[in-house]
């Protein structure tokens, strides 16, 4: 269920999973997985994807 490439939504760093949670070792944060985006492509896809939306309602910068 778990994946080492969950990323921590607060500083970047790669999770582990840790009392129930995904554990940031760089910033000492835990999270629960829907709050983390599980790479870095994730990340890209969700960036482009809000782009065009704001694109379609005329809110692109």
């Amino acid at each position: 269920m778990y994946n080492e490439d969950y990323l921590c939504p607060v500083c970047g760093s790669h999770l582990i999973p840790a009392h129930g949670g995904l554990y940031c070792e760089d910033c000492g944060n835990i999270f629960e997985p829907w709050e983390c985006a599980n790479t870095l492509k994730t990340l890209d896809e969700d960036h482009r994807e809000q782009k065009a939306v704001d694109c379609f309602y005329g809110l692109e910068d």
